[in-house]
């Protein structure tokens, strides 16, 4: 490594890579202050890094010089394939203003999280729930949503009246966003029934016509699933199940 002496530019040189040190001066309360400045180009572009301190400023030259030179001395060993997919994977990350160095390290993080390359799926899953994509409704909103389209497609007078009856209870027990309520609290407020299995399981019937009706408009995701793990919970115990939404 060569140091220049003391002077307005001073160069910190490392292999065939040279980085710039400038002296600066800077008008201060009780005079002038004397700054320097280490040209950064690691980042493929110039940035000028302050430090009030000359040794300072000498060590983050040496380091930047050092880790530029590192990357030339691989640079120059790669071969021609490998030159072409590092242009292609750069032009593919382009769009992001992502580096080749943040992608591979998230890259590698999601495979060790995944056990596996399954990123893509794992993205379009999480893409497809996100909160943002749900529209909120509350439990009655819904419910007058589902008795409008249902008196609309002509159900029965009778049918309407059991919905609205049944449904409204469950309604005005959770005054809430319906996507903010799970199996378990749907087993549990229905246990909280005490009711005949018969009457028990027509409610679980209208639950089921809500929350599917829900998905459909986009007010809550994987209705079936929460359903399903609540018709295999049928059994279960109530202990630890919520009843009730939770009061401020």
């Amino acid at each position: 490594m060569k140091r220049a002496k003391m002077s307005k530019i001073q160069r910190v040189t490392i292999g065939n890579v040279t980085v710039k040190i400038y002296r600066r001066e800077r008008p201060y309360y009780d005079g002038k202050r004397i700054l320097w400045q280490v040209s950064d180009y690691s980042n493929g572009s110039r940035r000028l890094r302050e430090f009030a301190d000359h040794g300072h400023a000498m060590a983050e030259a040496e380091r930047i010089a050092r880790g530029l030179a590192t990357g030339e001395a691989i640079a120059a060993g790669i071969r021609n394939s490998e030159a072409a997919s590092y242009g292609r994977a750069m032009e593919l990350l382009r769009p992001s203003g992502a580096s080749l160095e943040i992608a591979c390290a998230t890259y590698a993080k999601a495979f060790d999280l995944l056990s596996g390359d399954a990123m893509i799926e794992a993205a379009r899953f999480y893409s497809a729930r996100r909160p943002d994509k749900i529209t909120r409704r509350t439990v009655a909103e819904v419910l007058a949503e589902l008795l409008a389209a249902k008196e609309a497609r002509g159900k029965s007078d009778r049918y309407l009246a059991d919905l609205r009856i049944r449904l409204g209870r469950f309604a005005n027990d959770w005054p809430v966003d319906i996507g903010s309520i799970a199996g378990p609290d749907i087993q549990g407020w229905l246990a909280r029934l005490k009711m005949a299995p018969r009457s028990v399981a027509n409610f679980r019937t209208c639950l089921g016509t809500l929350f599917g009706f829900a998905e459909s408009r986009g007010y809550v995701f994987e209705a079936a699933t929460r359903l399903r793990r609540l018709n295999q919970s049928k059994s279960a115990g109530t202990a630890s199940l919520r009843s009730t939404p939770p009061r401020n």
